[in-house]
């Protein structure tokens, strides 16, 4: 008995050591807003001012990846007002990336004009970056595709290397789209369930990433979190980062995050777009189907959206 005492207490003090340690890099992608397409600037503006003070009260340290189509005007010129909404992010301390010019899936376009996305998708925020004395680094594929084949894949890292780009990496990736899809359809009166709901979600998907890295490195590594800029991150922000504070964790930027080992890794992924542990795993001689099973949007909320969570 006295044991087994001792292995409980070491295990619960292991566990306590990592919940201590657990730490979490914030990520958006579609800025200045996913909704773009179909909202005015002036509720653009909203979302964006009402999303950053969320990031600034919440201590958070983040980095928003850009698609330049949403910069534009209707004759493709640089809308002022679109534009402001970027310099918003830097002026609050944060970083921007590239997400492509107009959110082109690789594995469906090919290299060629995937590259040529890649430098249309740099024409205004490489400017302003470089007014400031900073840089251009981060990069992250739409849909996480990065290439139906290595080679593929291999090309176009070379060419984002010689643009000056690292890849962003994402360990909890999600379905949160979704639940900004149902968030704007929802009846006023069902929003604070949808909220609720979604920070539910998201811990179940934080913890699925925990269980994850353990499986892969014996150890809870940095997360990146992927999220996007929008309307519901702006009401739920401020709780989900109490979440996850909640669960031990603490932010830091993307360079602390991905300057652990484990994110130099093998991965030899090709194929559709998910998650870095699933592709680690997989390198590492990990069955596909250990990464399966994760936390699905409940089936209210696909309804609500009039989206499937697959």
């Amino acid at each position: 008995m006295r044991r087994v005492a001792l292995l409980l207490t070491i295990l619960v003090g292991t566990l306590r050591l990592e919940a201590a340690t657990r730490a979490v890099a914030i990520t958006f992608d579609d800025l200045p807003d996913i909704n773009a397409a179909d909202e005015s600037v002036s509720e653009q503006e909203v979302v964006t001012t009402r999303l950053l003070a969320s990031l600034r009260r919440s201590a958070v340290a983040a980095i928003g990846f850009v698609n330049e189509d949403n910069l534009s005007d209707e004759n493709e010129q640089p809308d002022p007002r679109r534009v402001a909404l970027i310099e918003q992010w830097l002026d609050g301390g944060f970083e921007i990336g590239n997400h492509t010019f107009s959110h082109q899936d690789l594995n469906e376009v090919g290299a060629d004009v995937f590259e040529r996305d890649i430098v249309r998708g740099e024409t205004i925020i490489r400017p302003i970056v470089e007014r400031r004395g900073m840089k251009l680094r981060w990069f992250r594929h739409p849909y996480l595709d990065t290439g139906k084949t290595l080679g593929d894949r291999d090309r176009v890292d070379a060419f984002l290397k010689e643009r000056g780009y690292r890849v962003g990496p994402v360990t909890i990736d999600n379905s949160e789209w979704i639940y900004e899809l149902a968030y704007l359809k929802a009846h006023y009166f069902q929003r604070p369930l949808i909220r609720r709901s979604y920070i539910r979600y998201m811990r179940d998907r934080f913890e699925f990433a925990e269980s994850r890295s353990r499986l892969v490195f014996g150890r809870e590594i940095p997360q990146v979190l992927l999220l996007h800029a929008g309307a519901l991150n702006a009401d739920a922000f401020e709780k989900l980062a109490a979440m996850m504070r909640g669960r031990g964790y603490h932010f830091i930027g993307l360079d602390d995050a991905t300057a652990d080992p484990a994110y130099a890794s093998a991965n030899s992924w090709a194929g559709g777009g998910v998650g870095w542990l699933e592709r680690w795993g997989v390198a590492g001689g990990l069955p596909e189907r250990r990464f399966e099973n994760d936390p699905k949007v409940p089936l209210w909320i696909q309804r609500i959206a009039g989206a499937k969570d697959e």
